[in-house]
């Protein structure tokens, strides 16, 4: 039992550890500089959903259940994604405030 919490809590620490970090590649650049409104909201809500996976498997794999922590794992990638992009937004002024707002909401979720 303790060396998966202590997994988990690697694995949780690396993932988190490079969320600041952005990769802005030429490509990356273009593709986030072509984001609506509309998709921005699309982007908002599969983050929505992540997070409201998160909180279940975290309660899994923090039992020990293997498949929730490599569940975990990739849903953590996901959410790191989909964070770079949403930060990138945000350092470009292109996201609306009600839209930083349910960011901002989103990511309590996490410390919850």
């Amino acid at each position: 039992m303790q060396k998966y919490i202590y997994l988990l809590t690697i694995v949780v620490f690396m993932i988190f550890s490079g969320c600041n970090e952005s990769i802005d590649t030429p490509n990356n650049k273009r593709e986030v500089s072509l984001f609506t409104k509309t998709e921005i909201d699309s982007l908002l809500i599969v983050y929505d959903k992540h997070a409201n996976n998160y909180s279940n498997l975290y309660k899994k794999a923090l039992y020990g259940d293997k498949n929730a922590l490599k569940s975990y794992s990739d849903l953590m990638l996901e959410i790191n994604v989909l964070d770079n992009k949403l930060q990138y937004l945000i350092n470009q002024n292109k996201i609306a405030s009600n839209q930083l707002k349910k960011y901002m909401n989103l990511k309590k979720k996490f410390t919850q």
